[in-house]
């Protein structure tokens, strides 16, 4: 299923090229395609409404492709998939991936606010507003189940100047299952939820 974001702030993207954690340096650097955990990511801060709706179609995709011995998964709150945005009031932080797995096609498609593609070497600023397509994929290993967000494209509509480049939040732990559950993590309150949406 493909999700659309837009109008959001990009914050520490990593899509110009590959990128990959180095312990030696113990942050993300630059790499080839082919090394071992290559991928391009980008976090972005999203309104409270927009977390909501994404979750709620994490909730519908997980439920229509969920095989049987697939576990639940019914988040009880935003803040149980996305973290809250620190600087930020009513926003929380969305984080999008995309691994490599090798192939020099599995780029991130890069635009403009024009509608034509980044030129060679662009690169994305933090705090930039841009649109951005997610392809939502649910999944479910160990006992575990949620849906990973992989960033497909990224649109530019005003470029920030500067800004942050280093992940403040940064703790040397690198996961797409960006939406995760254990299998046992049910409430009443999961119901309430998503009652409204999920009322059939």
């Amino acid at each position: 299923m493909k999700y659309n974001l837009h109008g959001v702030r990009a914050l520490y993207p990593r899509i110009d090229k590959p990128y990959h954690w180095d312990g030696m340096v113990n942050k993300s650097m630059p790499c080839a395609y082919t090394a071992e955990g290559a991928k391009y990511e980008c976090s972005f801060s999203v309104t409270e409404d927009i977390a909501k709706d994404l979750v709620r179609n994490c909730v519908a995709e997980y439920k229509r492709v969920k095989q049987g011995n697939w576990p639940e998964y019914k988040p009880s709150s935003i803040a149980e998939v996305f973290r809250e945005d620190e600087m930020q009031p009513n926003h929380f932080i969305v984080k999008a991936g995309k691994k490599t797995y090798g192939d020099p096609n599995t780029r991130v498609a890069q635009f403009m606010e024009d509608g034509s593609r980044a030129p060679d070497g662009f690169q994305l600023t933090t705090g930039s507003i841009v649109n951005a397509l997610l392809l939502l994929k649910p999944w479910s290993m160990g006992g575990r189940g949620g849906v990973t967000l992989r960033l497909q494209a990224v649109k530019c509509l005003q470029l920030a100047e500067g800004g942050i480049q280093t992940d403040p939040w940064a703790d040397g732990i690198v996961t797409s299952n960006v939406a995760s559950l254990n299998s046992g993590a049910q409430s009443l309150a999961s119901d309430a939820f998503f009652e409204d949406d999920f009322s059939m």
